[in-house]
């Protein structure tokens, strides 16, 4: 597992490293931005990962060029890819 510092969260399942490397997260399809939850996801997305330090599994490249990862806030041995899917299931499903 490799150390990423998050730079900007960009929507609800991407986000930047500082060092400009661009990531999408795998096993989770948050709404596009404009698109209902959308909000909710980057909201939560921002808080978990937002400024960071966190760990990262590689899991190869999308056809733009991210890196898929499977992302570990600090302290935390869940993925944040499962309690973001969990978080945008409880929106959706009231």
């Amino acid at each position: 597992m490799r150390k990423v510092e998050v730079g900007r969260v960009k929507d609800g399942d991407s986000f930047a490293g500082k060092n400009g490397e661009r990531f999408r997260m795998t096993n989770y399809d948050a709404p596009e931005k404009g698109k209902p939850y959308s909000n909710i996801a980057t909201d939560y997305l921002e808080r978990k990962i937002g400024g960071q330090t966190v760990g990262v599994e590689t899991h190869g490249k999308d056809k733009f060029g991210r890196t898929l990862v499977t992302v570990y806030a600090p302290g935390q041995k869940s993925s944040v890819n499962d309690s973001a899917q969990r978080n945008l299931d409880r929106k959706r499903n009231g």
